[in-house]
């Protein structure tokens, strides 16, 4: 059974071991979150190579040492070699390091699921390894949905919550509104059909009525 968590990954030193076209994808995803990425291969992907050349990843072209697990947080294995994978996997869990493998849901602590962002949105989709293809499917349906608006409403919506918690005592009243900023009138229609000035003025207009009520009646 599987935990679904979110983990900062700001500057924390990650290690992926092989290069191609899936390793690439892993280096990017820990890249964007912040990680500190390191690359073990006998060869590197040109795509990757760039990186290395951009110093946006460190790379080391030789074979796997266990010593290159020294003060390493994750561990993302994307080799062909089972022996390999079985071996860093090994080596990860006596060391309780975090370790992904990326074709074995066996020998992995973590899974990668299928995800996407708009902003501060992030949606992931998992089937506990059992049909990655579905994941990638119902993660495609659910982008149509979630498009860049949902991005634009969260970067309005966090400007207001600032003045909320400012501005409002009660963690009651609080609570109510920021759960009431998730059913306005916006939010109820198709975002879509919205210009972001217009997202703007209904967050901001909303806030405004509550905040007036809210500092006539208090004591």
């Amino acid at each position: 059974m599987l935990l679904p968590l979110n983990i900062k990954f700001s500057k924390k030193k990650c290690l992926v071991i092989g290069s191609g076209s899936v390793a690439l994808r892993k280096i990017r995803s820990l890249l964007e979150c912040g990680g500190c990425v390191s690359v073990v291969s006998k060869k590197i992907d040109s795509k990757a190579k760039v990186l290395f050349k951009k110093k946006k990843i460190a790379f080391q072209e030789r074979r796997f040492l266990i010593s290159d697990l020294k003060d390493v947080f994750f561990v993302v294995c994307a080799t062909n070699d089972r022996k390999i994978n079985s071996m860093v996997s090994q080596e990860c869990k006596k060391r309780k390091v975090l370790v992904n493998v990326v074709d074995s849901f066996d020998l992995s602590d973590v899974i990668f699921p299928a995800f996407f962002r708009q902003g501060s949105l992030v949606i992931s989709v998992n089937t506990s390894g059992v049909s990655p293809a579905l994941s990638k499917k119902i993660k495609q349906d659910l982008r149509k949905h979630f498009s860049k608006d949902y991005a634009y409403f969260l970067k309005e919506l966090s400007l207001i919550r600032k003045k909320v918690q400012n501005e409002i005592a009660s963690s009651g009243v609080r609570k109510k509104i920021f759960k009431d900023l998730t059913n306005i009138e916006v939010m109820r229609d198709n975002i879509k059909s919205y210009t972001r000035l217009q997202i703007k003025n209904k967050i901001k207009s909303f806030y405004d009525r509550y905040a007036h009520n809210y500092n006539r009646i208090k004591p």
